[in-house]
């Protein structure tokens, strides 16, 4: 699927349009998935593949088969957690070799969380499991009637989790036992597909909705400490705020699909700027820029909200950007795009002939992700320090 071309401003060269600046954002054309778009850069390798593996063989009656919960991989041991469709969840090596594999009886929806003892995903059967880490034996499985599609937080013994029907769970961390919910009514705007994610910052429990609320709640007992109405109240399509709230330093930031993003004080809720990028369903921040995947691919001053590059993906999209050293990799529709952290400058598109639907995962220079035909790869990035 191509990408809808759009055009800088008259006069700009090619050379200046591609240098982001903090005084002129720019907006980086780019025919996505095109492999003879002359913007490519074709000087050097950008990324190799280490391995694959097909984990997942597709059905015969399966038409659009997708793969919905992304990689996970520890810091530590460079182990790799990933869970499938068809409801089998495997532990990996850095070379691929399988540890030990499981299964939680139901299609994987939700990107794992890995801890010293355990592994905590969610399941198209609404509920959300635990399985041990160093055996894969299944510890619990707690039924939250709907969908997990964040991953889970783990803090005080307690593990944090949202659903996608607009509820917050509290569970025992090693029964899985209730300990309290926070549900939200937010009446019946259409919304687009994406669930509750949940995040921990200075005591506080972050959670973004799909009537475009933003809350915080406290960890001990779900009270609700604050709440910020982002959504404008005319706005009857599309107000969820989709992007797991990323807190750092007093400042969370949230977004809302028809409304772009904000950086809120963590303390009450209130705005500290808001910039314009419609469309957008998740966050990374990573120093001092901040990226945002949807309908489009952003950078931000993480400090002032300035845009400064953007990518014009058409009709395509991006799941949650990942940024590996100079690189951002925008893994979607279609394939996984590799650019220039600071400029927005398009290098590579890994296209291996299905899209990516859920979010990639990195430790070092190896980027691990899930095809949705059910193919595992691990790619190296090539790009000198």
């Amino acid at each position: 699927m191509g990408v809808g071309l759009r055009t800088f401003a008259a006069g700009l060269s090619l050379a200046a349009a591609l240098v982001a600046t903090g005084a002129s954002a720019q907006r980086v054309p780019f025919a996505y998935g095109r492999r003879a778009d002359p913007l490519l850069e074709s000087r050097f390798k950008v990324f190799e593949i280490d391995w694959r593996q097909q984990l997942v063989e597709r059905g015969l009656l399966e038409y659009e088969p997708r793969e919905i919960a992304g990689p996970a991989v520890d810091d530590l041991t460079g182990e790799i957690v990933v869970a499938t469709r068809d409801g089998v969840v495997r532990l990996l090596t850095p070379t691929g070799r399988e540890i030990w594999r499981t299964s939680i009886g139901a299609a994987a929806t939700g990107t794992p969380l890995l801890t010293d003892e355990a592994i905590y995903l969610g399941g198209a059967d609404g509920s959300l499991h635990a399985v041990a880490r160093f055996d894969g034996a299944v510890l619990w499985s707690t039924f939250v009637a709907a969908e997990v599609l964040e991953k889970p937080v783990v803090d005080g013994g307690l593990v944090f989790v949202g659903t996608d029907h607009d509820a917050v769970h509290a569970l025992d961390e090693r029964t899985g036992e209730s300990r309290w919910v926070y549900r939200r009514d937010t009446g019946s705007t259409l919304s687009v597909r994406g669930g509750t994610g949940v995040s921990i910052g200075a005591g506080r429990l972050y959670a973004g909705f799909s009537d475009g609320a933003v809350v915080a709640l406290s960890p001990e007992d779900g009270r609700l400490l604050w709440q910020s109405q982002l959504a404008r109240s005319d706005i009857d399509k599309f107000p969820d705020s989709d992007a797991v709230p990323v807190y750092r330093e007093g400042t969370l930031y949230v977004t809302v699909y028809n409304e772009g993003t904000w950086a809120l004080d963590a303390e009450n809720g209130k705005p500290r700027w808001q910039a314009d990028t419609r469309g957008a369903t998740s966050l990374t921040l990573d120093d001092d820029l901040l990226f945002v995947g949807g309908a489009d691919a952003w950078a931000l001053h993480a400090g002032t909200g300035a845009v400064v590059w953007t990518i014009d993906l058409g009709k395509g999209w991006t799941t949650q950007p990942l940024v590996v050293k100079k690189l951002v990799v925008l893994s979607g529709d279609p394939g996984m795009m590799f650019v220039e952290r600071s400029t927005g400058r398009p290098l590579r598109v890994f296209d291996p002939g299905s899209e990516f639907a859920s979010a990639p995962a990195a430790r070092g220079s190896e980027i691990y992700a899930l095809s949705n035909l059910g193919y595992f790869y691990a790619l190296r990035t090539a790009l000198k320090p």
